[in-house]
């Protein structure tokens, strides 16, 4: 979202700008949602990515995969959505 130009705030008419500042700093107090990282195995990353896990094990490391064992890769949801959005 980009901020309104001088123009567009010019154009709001005077008996108007306390409402729209009420409104907007009510928008500001809202607290924010706390972000919800969850943790995701190889075939739910794979799953969310359309791929094959094959691929996610491959590139595991690009999409910042961590080890918890010999066996067991896991993957954050938010690491793996910010690599697709920079890769698309």
């Amino acid at each position: 979202m980009t901020a309104p130009s001088l123009a567009e705030l010019d154009e709001i008419p005077v008996e108007a700008i306390p409402a729209t500042i009420a409104r907007l700093a009510a928008r500001v107090m809202v607290p924010a949602t706390p972000v919800v990282d969850d943790v995701l195995t190889v075939r739910e990353t794979a799953r969310l990515l359309h791929v094959a896990d094959r691929w996610v094990y491959r590139r595991r490391r690009d999409l910042g995969g961590k080890k918890l064992g010999r066996k067991t890769l896991r993957f954050s949801r938010r690491k793996v959505l910010r690599w697709l959005s920079e890769h698309r």
